[in-house]
């Protein structure tokens, strides 16, 4: 339970946006889930390829779609866009040739290439591909680094006011998951009235 006044605004405030960003992109996460299912193959709707079962038939699709994407996905990873620094000033160039290697270390040891290839594919097929950059404080030998992960567009729910291309103009966004109750307790402890 929240303790203090903010937490309990920020809590009412949270549950807000859940409530009217559900109702705004839960479609969205249908149509992207049956995109995705069409994808990977399962281009039977469950009544015909019901029906296909009853007759002893096979429910086989000639599916080539996730190939086209594999190779538009690995050309868009030789193709990389990468960030680039320029110093406003001469005696910059030392700071931003050590920030561009900095950059490529980073997007090198974080796989950032891989990621970005998974959300790219998700771009394609299903018309929107999220990431997630966070600081890992165990990766480095412990020293830490920023880590990016593709993150399932069902998964997501955004402001529904927002309009411009990769939704830049948003208010917020909430990424959620369903976590197994023992991490929960492994990670807080024991609380009142978990569920699974």
């Amino acid at each position: 339970k929240p303790s203090t006044k903010k937490d309990k605004d920020f809590l009412e405030y949270l549950n807000r946006c859940i409530g009217e960003a559900s109702i705004f992109c839960e479609p969205e996460h249908r149509r992207v889930e049956e995109n995705s299912k069409y994808e990977r193959g399962f281009q039977w709707s469950e009544g015909d390829a019901a029906r296909q079962k009853d007759k002893d038939r096979p429910a086989l699709p000639l599916n080539d779609i996730s190939k086209g994407l594999s190779s538009v996905a690995n050309r868009e990873i030789m193709d990389r866009y990468t960030p680039k620094v320029f110093g406003r000033e001469p005696d910059d160039d030392g700071k931003a040739e050590l920030l561009d290697e900095l950059s490529r270390w980073q997007r090198d040891a974080a796989e950032t290439e891989h990621e970005e290839s998974r959300a790219f594919r998700q771009a394609c097929g299903s018309g929107y591909g999220v990431m997630h950059k966070y600081w890992n404080e165990v990766e480095a030998g412990g020293e830490g680094m920023v880590m990016d992960e593709e993150v399932p567009i069902w998964t997501m729910l955004w402001d529904p006011r927002a309009r411009k291309q990769n939704l830049v103009d948003r208010k917020y966004h909430i990424s959620g998951k369903y976590v197994p109750v023992s991490e929960i307790i492994d990670q807080f402890g024991q609380r009142r009235g978990l569920k699974k």
